[in-house]
């Protein structure tokens, strides 16, 4: 058995010191007789005393827009529709719109850019929107949501896209589907991604299929455009009809099972 005593510790503390000391001293004669480093390999640092008068505007800038309240306006399909289905019309149309907006103190708006599974865009998933040439499917030879982010950003205001994710078209609206479309194409074949109620069309969100196609649609507009967010509004859910709703959910407790 091993008894420490109280001198011990005494020695202990004493070498501790000792070594602390021949330490301090080794490195101040290693500082005192190190030689220069030649020019090209040293590296000056200058920290100028104050920071140039544009990084701090910048910032500043930053800064204010950071707490600035996002105030928004609503822009739906019906206000992107004119009467002249032309480039230039939609354009000056859109311009109005943000210039209003901007005039009642708004800094971004939330743009209505797939109202009836269609798009003001090029789309993998969805067609050409009839709100652009009148027909449903037709290229209108321009990008016009590139249009719109970059006028909405060029005037310092945000842009959120703004999709219907289920409903695929109304009692007239469109006139007529894309026969091209995802449903022209799958409504004999797959009746299951869809369901039809009174006079409207929509996408079944009890389908595993559909829901991932959904969310594929939205990550498509943030890969392609810089947009400031990507809104899910107005599901259109066709009715709260119990009997309805029952199938829909039995489909989707069969497929998750």
């Amino acid at each position: 058995m091993i008894v420490i005593k109280k001198y011990h510790y005494v020695i202990a503390v004493l070498i501790l010191v000792a070594a602390v000391f021949l330490a301090m001293k080794s490195a101040a004669g290693r500082e005192k007789n190190a030689e220069p480093r030649a020019a090209e390999n040293s590296v000056e640092v200058v920290f100028p005393s104050t920071a140039p008068e544009q990084e701090d505007s910048n910032a500043a800038e930053t800064n204010a827009k950071a707490e600035e309240p996002l105030v928004g306006v609503w822009i739906p399909y019906m206000a992107l529709d004119v009467t002249e289905k032309t480039e230039e019309a939609f354009k000056e149309n859109f311009d109005a719109k943000l210039a209003a907006a901007k005039s009642v103190g708004a800094n971004a708006v939330f743009v209505h850019v797939r109202p009836f599974a269609d798009s003001l865009y090029p789309s993998e998933y969805e067609s050409w929107s009839h709100l652009l040439t009148g027909t449903q499917g037709e290229d209108p030879g321009y990008d016009p949501m590139e249009y719109m982010v970059s006028t909405a950003h060029e005037q310092n205001m945000q842009f959120h896209a703004w999709i219907n994710p289920l409903r695929i078209a109304s009692t007239t609206i469109p006139p007529e589907l894309d026969e091209n479309g995802f449903y022209m194409q799958n409504y004999v074949n797959h009746p299951e991604y869809f369901m039809a109620y009174n006079s409207g069309i929509y996408y079944n969100p009890a389908s595993a299929y559909i829901r991932n196609r959904i969310a594929d649609g939205a990550a498509e507009i943030a890969e392609k455009y810089d947009v400031d967010g990507i809104h899910f509004d107005d599901y259109f859910y066709p009715t709260d009809d119990e009997s309805i709703d029952a199938e829909q959910y039995a489909a989707y407790v069969k497929e998750t099972e």
